[in-house]
């Protein structure tokens, strides 16, 4: 396989999966939509070489601004007119595929630096700010209504409605999208540490946000899927928390992002 068509295959795949990255956590539901848009596809005719130029075009664009890699595009064009079409040697096909892996890894682990360093001067910063409940353990609290019901214990369930956003704002999770508009039910001890903590510090009745560094929640690792990145490395997390009632006892009830 020349190694144009190898590198673009690799392209390919890889903007593939760095789309799904960009992606919350797909359910069945999409499953079947993608489904039906496949066969939606059969009958249309074939692309023109016009549109697959085009489309080779985006995906290998979105790869350099997803790992931020820089490409000098004059010399590109030049290799490229220079070897498409010709036969490439095995050699040159690894050692491309080497350059390739190797820029992306070190870009990877820029990405992840960076990652790291913005989450926890938000966490840093935030604590500065006024109606900002700082425990010991790094978890921030901030009463937006306070309740006057019980508080609940470690050991007990809870019902409540929840919003789970990153630090710039975007939503990765609702309970309202996950249960049809229904409360979720689940133990305190199968949530992530930040909500054990947190919630024994609420009362129902009342919403609250939890900030939450990223170890008290998914840690250096964040949260992936064999298609997704649902939460990135070293993200700390905002979740706006209204506690409908706590139950002693277990229920065996879905934590948050639990499969």
């Amino acid at each position: 396989m020349g190694i144009v068509k190898k590198i673009l295959v690799i392209f390919g795949m890889v903007l593939v999966f760095n789309s799904c990255q960009k992606q919350n956590a797909e359910s069945t539901d999409t499953d079947t939509n993608s489904n039906e848009q496949g066969m939606n596809i059969k009958g249309v005719d074939s692309p023109t070489i016009e549109d697959l130029s085009e489309a080779y075009a985006i995906l290998m664009a979105d790869n350099v601004n997803h790992w931020g890699l820089e490409v000098d595009i004059e010399i590109f064009r030049k290799a490229f007119l220079r070897h498409v079409g010709k036969d490439i040697s095995e050699d040159d096909v690894s050692t491309a595929e080497f350059i390739y892996s190797y820029a992306v890894n070190e870009a990877n682990e820029r990405r992840i630096a960076s990652l790291k360093e913005k989450n926890e001067a938000f966490i840093e910063n935030n604590a500065k700010k006024p109606g900002i409940q700082t425990f010991e353990s790094g978890l921030q609290l901030e009463v937006i209504k306070e309740g006057t019901g019980i508080m609940p214990q470690e050991n007990w369930s809870c019902k409540l409605h929840y919003v789970g956003t990153f630090i710039d704002g975007k939503e990765f999770d609702n309970s309202k999208e996950v249960q049809n508009g229904e409360p979720v039910v689940f133990d305190l001890e199968s949530v992530i540490p930040a909500w054990q903590e947190g919630l024994t510090h609420m009362r129902v009745g009342g919403t609250y946000k939890l900030y939450v560094p990223y170890d008290l929640a998914y840690g250096v690792d964040g949260v992936r899927t064999d298609r997704a990145e649902i939460i990135p490395p070293y993200s700390a997390l905002i979740f706006e928390i209204e506690l409908i009632d706590a139950m002693p006892g277990r229920t065996g009830g879905r934590s948050p992002l639990q499969e």
